[in-house]
């Protein structure tokens, strides 16, 4: 971490720790919950977790951007992390979506399955 921020005392080398143990533990919810449809009834936990880190992450780095000390390259940083905030936002309050057939996405309408009833001979 003091490489990163210069200042920082060494002693406080567990903050980066943590900073890491988080990461991970997002990392493994979206590995686990790859197979799931994003935004739906069971993927709606793992979108606001995804929503809160990314807004706030975003939130924290455009107010670090302000800083006139802070290096233009955080920028680089930065727009990812605002991008993937508002998908996970969009995502939560409109999702989920659904590939169609020609490569594009539709909303995610109630699926009506039809009872073929008894078949005649």
């Amino acid at each position: 971490m003091a490489a990163l921020a210069p200042g920082f005392p060494d002693h406080a080398s567990w903050l980066g720790q943590l900073v890491g143990a988080a990461w991970l533990a997002v990392a493994a919810l979206n590995w686990l919950n790859k197979s799931t449809l994003i935004g739906g009834i069971y993927g709606r936990p793992l979108v606001l977790a995804n929503l809160i880190l990314y807004f706030i992450s975003s939130m924290v780095l455009l107010r670090a951007l302000r800083e006139p000390a802070t290096s233009p390259a955080l920028w680089w940083v930065a727009a990812p992390h605002v991008v993937m905030a508002v998908v996970y936002g969009v995502v939560l309050f409109k999702g989920p979506f659904e590939p169609r057939q020609g490569g594009e996405f539709r909303r995610n309408e109630p699926r009506v399955w039809s009872d073929p009833g008894p078949s005649s001979p």
